[in-house]
């Protein structure tokens, strides 16, 4: 009953993501397989039906469809288990009666369709009192000789915190230094057996206590060991990790508890690869290789494993490993744990003396954390949120921290699967599973990639004009020569068959019927859509909706156009008479914009557009540009233009001047104000002169009267004196005739002093008298020099 009541929950959540998320269905399917391979996609398998086959469930019903293949998820929880304690008959027991239940359920199965996500939950309650191995992995290298002091007299302590945290706490016990070979240990005679004073014999692992609950034994076995020596830096740290986590029978892991393995070291580790400066190469195997000694012997034989490999090797085996360092070489298994599932780091003390409390710290935040992982395949997406309380819901994590033990917390999985199983498979199966427990919710999965009406086929099918075709699924496979929807079209061969030159629009497309329908017997055969929108035209290159719309209809609606067809086959508004445009939006008519007060188009402000008035200046606004922003113009400025067209014949045109509606006098005295509602205004002609008017509006007729004094007044200045243009062109010339004048003259000035100064160097030249002297400071450039020896006579011969 509760695997049903998950699965009806399932399906109906399923369905509620198909209605927001669905993607267009591909009309142009041709099979039942393909078409449900899209989120929210059935297909028809009406032998008649006409309309596009692949379509949402709705949209084949209405079109006429009464047959559909359409898969629905399905969701089973064949095992569903409350999480619950472990029981015991006493506290001394270390197996439990009934083994404590720590995530729900343990094992769905799943059939999903292609691109649509399904959900369901997964609780995980950390079970109280539940049993924890610690496995003490230390460096017994030669620089670790204080810690081991230390943890000798701590060793007793360490056991009873344990009991602390759990009645059901084992301890055990192992070391490590490297492998025993050059150039990580000195092999001469005087060091292999003591490479230090008081030194044992080197070794790569040790499992020196496997786990046990006697605390006494743990302390007397830590007593009985002694550092050894290696040379290089580096330890062989992971070659002991991967024993202690591959040797679960040797070390004593029990499958039912949390499994902790604290490694603690001073230096850095040796990685994969480094074995070869030993000549090791053979890749490490990650197999138990401990001896009836508990020494890991085959060391020399195998290299070291690759950080990658060692995580696999842990998590497999749902050990949590802690690092606990100190702060030199903190950095290097920081980097270390961020690549290592559930790995976690602390600093040790020169000393050691810490190590209880680290343990206790690391015990309680792992307790208080609750964290999920899965194996999931690559073509299956999982996205998991974490509700770990009533008010936190965290949709980019999955874990929860401050967690107290007996609380349950529940994490909410989407599954979505990408495609078909891989290589043919049926169904993949993956986990998912709380990180350092040994428990786990398995998952079947399988994906909807067939229909099964493909199973169903029918030879020779009637159906398929005169049995030219097999029908399946309502479609028709045709037989050789044949094709078409029915097998109704006739192929020679297959050049025939695939020939659709005659449903393509020009040489220069690979487009078939514009991509709106298919080529049948070298025919386009156009589709017709559910919302009204029809394809036409020889190669369905028209639409009834591809014109632009207006007021969220096509051509703004019937009673403005239509969408047809041009001459180019490209789909246009034909509006109808009274309105324009692309989408038929304008008015072709200019009744909307005449003002109401003056009877003029926009009140002359604007131009008609479609309709509404389009302002000339901005300063204008409002339906009929009657309002104005600035405060330099008034409602006395709409009547302007008509009284300079009715009184001085100026302005608009006549056309434009009889639509002028107010009732306009001429009066050489504008009436009191005093004795009529009349309203004064006045406006500057060209001229500068004032032009004085009054009007009132007749309430009862709607019709305004404007009073206008047709003789402007002007100031005697405007009278007698030049007009301000022709003063203003005046001074301009003047400044530039002036500033010619003073040009030449500088250039007359500038001229004679340049010729007045030629004339006097002219002069000077030839005033100039060239007499011929010695320089007293030259001297002769030959100089001789007499050999004082000779023309003497030379010596006389012996």
């Amino acid at each position: 009953m509760k695997a049903l009541c998950l699965s009806f929950l399932s399906l109906l959540m399923t369905t509620q993501v198909l209605e927001s998320n669905c993607e267009e269905c591909p009309s142009l399917s041709k099979t039942c397989h393909e078409c449900i391979s899209m989120p929210g996609c059935a297909w028809c398998k009406n032998e008649t039906f006409l309309g596009s086959r692949c379509d949402t469930v709705e949209s084949l019903t209405i079109t006429g469809c009464y047959s559909y293949e359409n898969p629905m998820p399905i969701f089973e929880s064949p095992k569903n288990e409350d999480v619950t304690d472990g029981t015991y008959l006493n506290d001394e027991d270390e197996e439990p009666v009934t083994p404590a239940v720590q995530i729900q359920p343990q094992e769905i199965r799943v059939k999903l369709r292609q691109g649509e996500p399904h959900r369901f939950t997964v609780k995980v309650r950390q079970a109280l009192d539940y049993p924890v191995d610690l496995y003490y992995l230390m460096d017994l290298s030669y620089s670790m000789g204080d810690d081991l002091t230390k943890l000798k007299v701590l060793a007793e302590a360490l056991g009873d915190s344990m009991k602390k945290l759990t009645r059901r706490a084992r301890l055990g016990f192992g070391s490590f230094v490297d492998k025993p070979i050059l150039p990580y240990i000195d092999i001469t005679s005087s060091a292999i057996d003591e490479p230090c004073r008081g030194c044992s014999k080197a070794y790569s692992f040790r499992n020196v206590q496997p786990l046990h609950s006697n605390v006494t034994e743990f302390a007397t076995r830590i007593n009985n060991v002694s550092v050894s020596g290696n040379l290089d830096m580096p330890e062989g740290t992971f070659d002991a990790v991967m024993q202690v986590s591959v040797c679960n029978e040797q070390v004593g892991w029990r499958k039912e508890a949390r499994k902790l393995l604290l490694v603690t070291t001073d230096a850095s580790t040796h990685i994969q690869g480094d074995g070869r400066i030993g000549g090791v190469f053979t890749p490490n195997d990650g197999a138990c290789h401990i001896d009836e000694y508990g020494v890991y012997n085959q060391s020399h034989l195998y290299d070291y494993p690759s950080v990658a490999f060692l995580n696999e090797k842990l998590v497999k085996n749902n050990i949590i490993p802690i690092f606990a360092v100190p702060s030199s070489a903190r950095e290097v298994y920081n980097r270390l744990s961020v690549l290592i599932q559930g790995a976690r780091t602390a600093t040790l003390s020169t000393d050691s003396r810490n190590v209880v409390g680290i343990i206790q710290h690391i015990y309680n935040e792992i307790t208080e954390t609750v964290e999920i992982a899965h194996d999931a395949p690559k073509n299956l997406q999982l996205k998991i949120t974490a509700n770990c309380s009533d008010d936190v819901r965290d949709e980019n994590r999955k874990v929860c921290s401050g967690i107290s033990l007996g609380r349950e917390v529940t994490f909410e999985i989407e599954i979505t699967a990408q495609g078909c199983m891989p290589d043919g498979a049926t169904n993949q199966s993956f986990i998912i599973y709380p990180i350092g427990l040994d428990e786990q919710l398995t998952v079947h999965v399988d994906v909807y990639c067939d229909c099964t009406c493909e199973n169903i086929r029918e030879l020779n099918s009637a159906s398929c004009t005169d049995g030219n075709g097999t029908l399946t699924c309502g479609t028709c496979d045709c037989n050789h020569g044949r094709y078409g929807d029915y097998c109704e079209c006739d192929g020679n061969n297959l050049g025939d068959i695939l020939d659709t030159s005659a449903c393509k629009s020009n040489n220069q497309t690979d487009v078939i019927c514009s991509g709106r329908g298919e080529c049948i017997c070298g025919e386009c055969r156009c589709q017709e859509k559910l919302d009204g929108e029809n394809f036409y035209g020889s190669y369905c290159e028209c639409s009834n909706k591809s014109c632009p719309i207006h007021n969220g209809e096509v051509c703004g609606g019937t009673d403005r156009g239509e969408c047809k067809c041009d001459g180019g086959r490209v789909s246009r508004c034909s509006c109808k008479p009274g309105y324009s445009g692309q989408s038929c939006d304008c008015l072709t008519s200019d009744d909307t914009c005449i003002s109401p007060q003056t009877g003029l188009i926009c009140n002359a402000k604007g131009t008609c557009k479609c309709g509404s008035c389009s302002c000339s200046s901005s300063k204008f606004y409002g339906q009929f540009c009657e309002s104005c922003v600035t405060e330099d113009c008034t409602e006395c400025d709409l009547h302007v233009d008509c009284i300079k067209c009715n009184i001085y014949e100026v302005g608009l045109s006549k056309d434009e001047c009889a639509m002028c509606s107010q009732i306009i006098k001429e009066v050489p005295v504008l009436p009191d104000d005093n004795t009529t509602s009349l309203r004064k205004c006045s406006y500057i002609d060209d001229d500068e002169c004032t032009v004085l008017f009054s009007y009132s509006k007749d309430e009862i007729n709607n019709t305004i009267v404007i009073y206008v004094n047709p003789v402007p007044k002007c100031s005697p200045t405007k009278k007698t004196g030049l007009p301000i243009l022709t003063l203003i062109i005046g001074i301009s010339m003047a400044i530039v005739l002036l500033g010619v004048i003073f040009i030449i003259l500088f250039r007359t000035y500038t001229w004679y002093l340049d010729k007045k100064e030629y004339e006097q160097l002219i002069q000077e030249q030839k005033n100039v008298q060239w007499q011929k002297i010695d320089n007293p400071l030259y001297k002769q450039g030959i100089q001789t020099f007499k050999n004082p020896m000779y023309g003497k006579a030379a010596s006389t011969k012996p």
